[in-house]
């Protein structure tokens, strides 16, 4: 949730020299369960659902599938979807 409130909150940002360019934000949810033994398997899940929403369109949120998904594959055995798969229309 507050990741799609701060991607919804930077589409909404408008740049007074280039107000033709528009900003959008992509990121990566992944959380922390007891089968990691050490936060870089969060940070490389987490970092796996970023690149996940990018190919998805960029401009949205993608959740890691949990420790039972394995780190490589395609996106419906590794992420669960967009938290929305929609792009912003501003």
């Amino acid at each position: 949730a507050a990741a799609e409130r701060l991607r919804t909150a930077v589409a909404g940002v408008t740049l007074e020299e280039h107000p033709d360019l528009t900003v959008t934000t992509s990121a990566g949810v992944a959380a922390r369960h007891a089968t990691m033994a050490h936060y870089t398997g969060l940070v490389a899940r987490a970092d796996k659902a970023l690149y996940e929403a990018k190919r998805l369109g960029r401009d949205r949120v993608a959740l890691d599938g949990g420790p039972t998904a394995p780190l490589s594959g395609d996106g419906a055995t590794l992420f669960r979807g967009a938290v929305d798969p929609s792009p912003v229309t501003p």
